[in-house]
């Protein structure tokens, strides 16, 4: 089944992202995509925890769940234990727009069915679809631009 369809399908997507306020809003026209490409779909959204409020009311997002990676989720332990309630919410579909080290490690412990968007290298074999970020373009397009590569638009 190619990506598309896999999104298109998918009764539940988690959308990863734990970069900075600028960074996120940015992420504003990828979820507007993503929304019109899986209306049926419940999106949540992993941010970081000190910007919930900045994307709570989005209308494209059904949830929002938060990391506290400079606090109480800051170490190995708190981010294994992290991943294993990931797992349990038995996400259909992962897409990842943060190829950090951190980032990448939960997605790739989400046990997400389908995994697809930016990782860190260390963490591809673990994606069924690993995207390269273009950041030669401006952020909100190159974030538009992941949905693209896997054949969203």
């Amino acid at each position: 089944m190619k990506a598309l369809e896999r999104i298109q399908q998918a009764d539940t997507i988690l959308v990863t992202f734990l970069m900075h306020l600028g960074d996120l809003v940015l992420t504003t026209p990828f979820l507007h995509v993503l929304r019109n490409a899986a209306p049926q779909a419940k999106i949540t959204y992993l941010v970081d925890e000190k910007l919930k409020e900045v994307v709570q009311y989005n209308r494209n997002i059904d949830e929002v769940i938060t990391l506290d990676k400079k606090g109480r989720d800051n170490s190995f332990g708190a981010l294994w234990r992290y991943a294993q309630g990931l797992q349990a919410r038995r996400f259909d579909v992962l897409l990842s727009l943060h190829p950090n080290e951190r980032c990448s490690f939960l997605c790739a412990a989400s046990g997400a069915k389908y995994k697809a968007g930016a990782v860190h290298r260390l963490f591809q074999p673990f994606f069924d679809v690993p995207v390269r970020l273009d950041r030669t373009k401006h952020a909100a397009d190159m974030y538009v631009e992941v949905l693209a590569k896997l054949g969203v638009s």
